[in-house]
């Protein structure tokens, strides 16, 4: 039995009574955490290839740019190759920036589907991958890559080595067996291990090799394009076919609201905005097809 007492106060007589409040106070507790889960920050987790401090001048200013379009607080997480996918895994970073390779594999694995597709300044939303060597090198012809040195970035690297990988497996040559993979800490690394001849070739992704020739650091005159292809409309040397540039992709948990407004958020992002300037990339589009790069992760029998 329940009353009120001379002040005000609630009072319980009975076990039922007792039951009661214990199940009240509950429910309040339970919504106010919910309370508190749905005010809790967005993190998004960024592939930093070039490190944590480079990541987050990147795109801290895409985060505050989706805080301002959604209400919701947008933080930066940057991870490397090995972290990212145990964050997703422990459900520590609600929207993934990160390269194909990764998305597929976690797209499979954790079911994180992708928003929108990054679309960069020259070659729009799309990119491929690199097979060169010097320019004095006898290699001419991927044929010629067997049993000899090739450095990469990362065997998780989408552009720096598996499109690669799966056009010299496409051509009946298996990256594993037939050559000598060595990976280092970045694509520069790669292209000066080519250059100085401790490698016989390399793999890095399109555009790398424009942006170091720019930065004044090589010439392209210096190396030699192995199985080069010319895709309309795209500037950049190419050994590969080409996939959709890198993924904006969101957890499963994340609520399928706030998923949309982030979705129109991104595809409103003008080029000239402070967020995409930082980003370095034009804006975002819809999100494009990545079956070429599912396929070539099955054909290659990838997974982490």
């Amino acid at each position: 039995m329940t009353g009120i007492g001379s002040k005000g106060k609630i009072f319980v007589s009975s076990r039922k009574g007792t039951a009661a409040l214990v199940c009240i106070a509950l429910i309040c507790l339970l919504a106010q955490g919910l309370s508190r889960a749905a005010l809790a920050d967005i993190k998004i987790g960024v592939l930093a290839k070039r490190g944590p401090v480079i990541a987050f001048a990147r795109w801290n200013a895409l985060a505050e740019y989706l805080t301002r379009k959604t209400g919701r607080k947008h933080v930066i997480v940057p991870l490397d190759f090995s972290q990212l996918p145990q964050f997703v895994a422990q459900n520590k970073v609600d929207l993934v920036i990160a390269n194909q390779l990764i998305y597929v594999v976690l797209a499979k694995k954790y079911g994180i589907r992708a928003l929108a597709t990054i679309s960069g300044k020259k070659a729009g939303p799309y990119m491929g991958g690199v097979i060169f060597c010097r320019s004095d090198s006898h290699v001419s012809a991927l044929s010629d890559l067997k049993g000899k040195k090739v450095a990469a970035v990362s065997r998780r690297s989408a552009g720096g080595y598996l499109v690669q990988a799966h056009l010299l497996y496409k051509n009946g040559i298996d990256v594993s067996r037939d050559l000598f993979v060595k990976t280092l800490k970045n694509q520069d690394y790669v292209v000066y291990g080519v250059l100085n001849k401790v490698f016989d070739a390399g793999f890095v992704r399109t555009d790398q090799l424009e942006s170091m020739e720019k930065e004044g650091k090589i010439e392209t005159g210096q190396f030699k394009i192995i199985h080069r292809v010319e895709h309309p409309d795209f500037p950049y040397l190419c050994s590969t076919q080409l996939w959709p540039a890198w993924p904006v992709a969101a957890s499963k948990r994340l609520a399928q609201r706030l998923k949309d407004k982030i979705r129109q958020a991104l595809l409103e992002l003008g080029p000239g905005t402070e967020a995409a300037q930082k980003a370095r990339v034009k804006g975002f589009v819809p999100a494009g097809d990545y079956g070429p790069v599912r396929q070539a992760v099955n054909d290659l029998k990838i997974s982490f």
